[in-house]
């Protein structure tokens, strides 16, 4: 499981934004694809703005993310890691996009990166 959350899609909803939705467009990484199979799901992946934000959010302390087996510490890692690269990729002189792909049965990579001449790059946090 990450922070980021899926935020299914419905009819009455624009497609990237799920029901009750108060977040910014920038949250959003679509999920990615080129139709390489109907098993990926097609929901974005919701990240939080800052990574202390979200253990705030988390009502994490210092002490308790100290904890090697705190479950959080893994959910912050991975939004820290992802606005970095977002933060980071608007520096480049090219365009990039920025998805995440997860298959029906849960798994996932967390970032794929792709460039305009359609190279791309996965990263698991």
């Amino acid at each position: 499981m990450s922070w980021a959350a899926s935020a299914p899609s419905s009819a009455s909803e624009p497609e990237s934004r799920g029901p009750g939705w108060r977040g910014r467009e920038d949250d959003l990484r679509p999920a990615w694809s080129r139709n390489l199979t109907r098993k990926i799901t097609r929901h974005p992946k919701v990240y939080v703005a800052g990574s202390g934000l979200a253990a705030y959010l988390l009502g994490k302390d210092p002490s308790a993310l100290a904890r090697p087996t705190d479950p959080a510490r893994g959910l912050l890692t991975e939004t820290f890691v992802v606005n970095e690269i977002l933060r980071r990729a608007s520096w480049l002189d090219q365009e990039v996009r920025l998805h995440h792909l997860r298959d029906r049965g849960g798994a996932e990579i967390d970032l794929v990166v792709e460039a305009a001449d359609g190279r791309v790059v996965a990263i698991e946090v």
